[in-house]
């Protein structure tokens, strides 16, 4: 019905301008002129049949509804009818709306959405920092807290352990996480399924209580109702599932937890033998602020001073307490790549858009006829922008269903980036969110992409237009605008280029930096020894002498030694040192260094180079009753820092708990097992200690492919304890290629966005190019018929895409020079001026710009001068 409306209301407007200008003619005859002269004079007065019938549809309401719908079929004729235009400009804004939306879903995920905690923002991580590493609070000063606290609602703690599970199959090691009994209420969660720990669960002695995470219960159960009230036997001790925690919940600071078990023993109390170092939660009262609460804790702490020992005395006057907001801990380490990467995919998305708006205006000039026809049938300035708007948004919707594309692919591809935020988690979520930014993103691409063109168009000359053609109109303030967006494509591009050459050159020299040790045809494993079982250093001696014995025998093992902390684990154990002929410290201030107990094949197993003095041998391993190392062997970084220009070997030291001074046997290089990127700190090493550590690594040399043993090792270790987990079965070569993820990963991303711009900016220069050669083929024409040969044409078409090029990459020099202080965090080995890092981004620029003008060079080189006379 609507449409037959229409059509009369058209037919009855029509009628009507026809009555008037009859009228008109009407009134001019009368009057005395010929009807020639009286028709023509009516329709000068009516000012156009066209315009006059779009002032009356102007009037009508909603009338702009019709003609938003006339402007989007227009639109998509428009589409059709170009092909080529189309698929380059919806690569680009597909390509620029697809990495945005991807990125931007990643950072919301990680550093925007709401925590999976009730009211998150009152939730604070609390802690001190002790000398720059990871903050921590020992369990005594935290039970004052809980105790005595007025500005926090509620304070609760977590530490962590690993357990062996049995009684359900292959032993395994689960990872858990021991909280204080009121953990979860100050986290705001419940249990899923199930119930929370009680405070009577929380005390000595109480039956073990557990509970499991939604991963676990699904692996161990289904995801079966029956089993909270089951019984699980972790280090040989019973626990009972109380319940079953949430779906998305995850313990704050460690997202590898199984199952949460709450603390039962002792170490609250500043006079009990062994305390703890504890991560703690708080959840501050509205309207207190972060300083309130800090000084409230401090104050307790130091009504307690006189009950505090003098090593932590020392330690908590000397290290500041710090409260900062759970999401900011979280979250505080990931913001400088996230941020990073948002920014390079921002330009990218820039120069897409000022891609297709120089696409739009070459167009344009093709098109300047139909614009003026347009325009002489009544179209007014307002419209005809409009109708180019509406061009370029329906041009970046249809990008934006690709753009989903190129999202979902991109995401589910930092889903499994190795060291990368979220990577691997269910926490990376692609649903409303990445739709919603798709979408956003569309609308301000195709707004971006449709100005220039929509404020160019307009402003056209109609009469200029209508008597001489499209081409002899296309350059003035429209070749000197297109010229502007490409020397701006350049320096975006050159912008992305030189932070890819940053983190490229970052990288390299990474690579370049040895870990210390002999990483090929070498596997490695980690167990926990139950202190239940093996409580005494003999019953560890023990089990290490039968397991190195089994796996030493298997076919293709060259050697095999065990370690209590295998490098690039990071796991490590600290001991206090004196040094002989120096006064000892005051309490409290003793060094402590890494120390790491081995065997004496372990340098040898792992190729870690002796420089000076002698290896381990039979006869200074020390006896397993006393625990007391007769000789210890040191990194070069400890030789370097305490015994500068002297030589190690020989000196005396004392070790934490050892009865009497120990001689420094040796000197090996230094094994960084922190990574590439963080150097070797000082380091001991020695074969017996007194007490028995219960993490055990083992390492095997072997001849060929190592992950050919791994079952034979797995069954040499349940053949000495059929009960022991073996977990991070892994080869060394393995975890060398792991450490750094996240590098390879941003860099790898950050290079892609630079390419792609560079791609992007190399066809807006050829665009440029090609339309000045369209616009100067008669002078060109003329020059050849005049005596230039080709090589002249192609200098002076060269001479244009050389100064687009040189200019915007000397803008984007300025830009680079700025905007590559936020890669600051991000770069290794190298300084953010970088000169070849800027040289190597500026030439690649260069060249690609070169060879872009080229092709229209060589295009314009072979025009023939008659044809191009004849046809003027």
């Amino acid at each position: 019905m609507k449409f037959f409306s229409r059509r009369n209301s058209e037919a009855d407007l029509d009628a009507e301008l026809r009555a008037y200008l009859d009228l008109l003619t009407a009134e001019n005859l009368g009057a005395g002129m010929t009807p020639e002269a009286a028709r023509r004079a009516a329709l000068l007065k009516l000012e156009g049949m066209a315009q006059v019938k779009e002032q009356c549809r102007n009037v009508r309401p909603f009338y702009w509804l019709t003609g938003l719908w006339q402007d989007v079929r227009c639109a998509f004729r428009s589409i059709r009818k170009h092909p080529g235009f189309t698929a380059v400009a919806l690569l680009s804004l597909a390509l620029g709306i697809g990495a945005n939306a991807a990125i931007f879903s990643l950072f919301y995920n990680a550093l925007i959405r709401p925590l999976p905690y009730r009211s998150d923002a009152q939730l604070l991580f609390i802690g001190r920092n002790m000398d720059g590493g990871q903050p921590f609070v020992a369990s005594p000063e935290f039970a004052g807290w809980r105790a005595n606290s007025h500005w926090l609602e509620g304070v609760a703690a977590r530490g962590s352990d690993d357990y062996n599970m049995t009684g359900t199959g292959t032993p395994e090691r689960v990872h858990a996480a021991v909280v204080t009994a009121n953990f979860l209420t100050v986290l705001g969660i419940s249990p899923a399924i199930g119930r929370d720990f009680t405070a009577a669960e929380g005390r000595p002695g109480a039956p073990g209580a557990a509970l499991l995470t939604d991963a676990m219960w699904k692996r161990l159960f289904g995801r079966g109702p029956s089993a909270v009230g089951k019984v699980v036997s972790l280090n040989d001790r019973a626990y009972t599932i109380t319940g079953i925690l949430p779906r998305q919940f995850r313990v704050p600071g460690d997202d590898e937890v199984d199952l949460i078990v709450p603390f039962q023993g002792a170490g609250f109390a500043w006079t009990d033998q062994r305390l703890m170092i504890l991560q703690v939660f708080g959840r501050i009262r509205p309207g207190v602020t972060l300083r309130q609460a800090a000084v409230e804790l401090q104050a307790i702490t130091e009504r307690d001073r006189a009950n505090i020992p003098p090593f932590f005395q020392h330690a908590l006057l000397r290290n500041p307490l710090v409260l900062v907001p759970l999401r900011e801990w979280l979250t505080g380490s990931q913001r400088p790549a996230l941020a990073a990467l948002l920014g390079a995919v921002g330009l990218l998305l820039l120069i897409a858009c000022v891609n297709v708006a120089n696409l739009q205006l070459a167009r344009a000039a093709e098109r300047q006829r139909e614009i003026g026809l347009r325009a002489a049938l009544g179209a007014s300035r307002a419209r005809l922008a409009r109708w180019l708007i509406v061009e370029n948004l329906t041009l970046s919707a249809m990008a934006g269903v690709l753009g989903i594309a190129v999202a979902y692919a991109l995401t589910a591809l930092l889903r499994h980036a190795p060291g990368f935020p979220l990577a691997g988690s269910d926490d990376l979520q692609t649903g409303w969110i990445l739709w919603a930014a798709t979408f956003a993103l569309s609308a301000i691409a195709g707004l971006a992409a449709g100005l220039a063109p929509a404020l160019a168009g307009p402003r056209l000359e109609l009469n200029e237009i209508l008597k001489r053609g499209a081409l002899s109109v296309a350059g003035g303030h429209r070749a000197h605008l297109r010229s502007v967006l490409v020397t701006t494509q350049v320096a975006l591009a050159l912008a992305l280029l030189v932070g890819a050459g940053l983190l490229l050159r970052s990288m390299d020299r990474v690579l370049s930096v040895g870990f210390g040790f002999r990483a090929e045809n070498l596997l490695t494993l980690q167990m926990r020894l139950p202190l239940s079982r093996y409580s005494t250093v003999a019953k560890w001696d023990q089990f290490v002498d039968a397991l190195l014995g089994n796996v030493r025998t298997l076919p293709g093992v060259e050697s095999a030694a065990v370690t209590t902390a295998l490098p690039l684990t990071g796991y490590t154990n600290l001991a206090t040192v004196l040094f002989e002929g120096q006064p000892a410290p005051p309490p409290g201030q003793r060094p402590a260094f890494s120390l790491s107990v081995v065997t004496p094949d372990y340098f040898h197993t792992m190729g870690i180079p002796l420089m000076a003095g002698r290896n381990f041998d039979r006869a200074s391993t020390g006896t397993p009753a006393a625990g007391s190392p007769k000789v210890v062997i040191v990194n070069q970084a400890f030789a370097k820092r305490f015994y500068p220009g002297d030589t190690a070997t020989g000196k005396r030291i004392h070790l934490y708990g050892a009865p009497e001074f120990t001689t420094i046997a040796g000197v090996v290089a230094d094994v960084r097992h922190k990574g590439r990127e963080i150097a070797a700190d000082p380091q001991l090493f020695v074969t017996s200690v007194p007490f028995p550590i219960p993490v055990v690594g083992l390492a095997i040399r072997t001849r060929n492919d190592p992950g050919s043993l791994v079952s034979a090792v797995r069954a040499a270790v349940w053949s000495v304890d059929k009960d022991q987990p073996v977990y991070d079965v892994q080869t060394m070569q393995s975890r060398v290629s792991e450490n750094g993820g996240h590098r390879r990963t941003q860099t790898i991303l950050l290079t892609a966005f630079g390419l792609l711009a560079m791609c992007l900016a190399a066809i807006g220069i050829y665009g440029v190019v090609s339309e000045a050669v369209n616009q100067r083929t008669r002078e060109i024409g003329v020059r050849m018929a005049l005596g230039a040969d080709a090589k002249d044409v192609v200098r002076l078409v060269m001479r244009r895409s050389l100064a687009l090029a040189v200019i915007g990459i000397a803008v984007g020099f300025g830009a680079s020079l700025y905007l590559t202080r936020f890669l600051q965090s991000l770069i290794f080995g190298v300084k953010v001026t970088d000169a070849l890092a800027f040289a190597g981004a500026g030439a690649v620029l260069l060249g690609v710009a070169l060879l872009a003008g080229y092709i229209p060079a060589r295009r314009a080189s072979r025009i023939h001068p008659a044809a191009v006379l004849r046809s003027e």
